[in-house]
């Protein structure tokens, strides 16, 4: 679909459905149109719950959701944890960090400069369940991976918003 699809579109119903089933879990982005960057991430694994989320966004929220696993590395946030993050991070590459939790809003965290941001912020979520991995690519192009629409307007027409 495209960015100017509506995410209620039925076509992008199903397939997150499907996407839902077939991963077991659905990471999903939300961008509202405030003039600056705000979002919210979720992981869906019910989706009776992704549906009835997407019924309480407001209008020209922007809903991005993967097919593939995304922050793949998970556990409990300890040094054991950190050492596996390390293993596989390179300084400026752009990470993200979540409670593990699923169909609610998370809570996250995101680095990319050096290994004393990476400590910084995986101490904010030290002794939690979390999951972590190199930044979805929420802003490509929608492909077979990935897909996003808008929430519309009260009158059903699509509209994007600031970002």
């Amino acid at each position: 679909m495209t960015a100017e699809a509506s995410i209620l579109d039925a076509q992008l119903i199903e397939l997150a459905g499907e996407w839902i089933a077939e991963s077991g879990e659905m990471y999903v982005i939300v961008r509202f149109s405030t003039g600056g960057y705000h979002a919210h991430e979720y992981l869906f694994t019910e989706f009776g719950s992704y549906t009835s989320w997407l019924l309480t966004l407001p209008a020209q929220a922007y809903v991005t959701f993967f097919l593939d696993p995304q922050l793949t590395h998970r556990g409990v946030v300890n040094n054991s944890f950190r050492l596996q993050v390390l293993e596989h991070w390179k300084p400026r590459a752009e990470w993200t960090i979540v409670e593990l939790r699923h169909n609610e809003r998370l809570r996250v965290g995101a680095w990319c400069e050096d290994e004393k941001e990476v400590d910084q912020i995986l101490e904010e979520f030290r002794g939690l369940e979390a999951a972590a991995g190199p930044t979805p690519k929420w802003w490509e192009r929608d492909h077979s991976r990935m897909q996003s629409g808008l929430v519309p307007m009260p009158d059903g027409s699509v509209r994007i918003g600031l970002y």
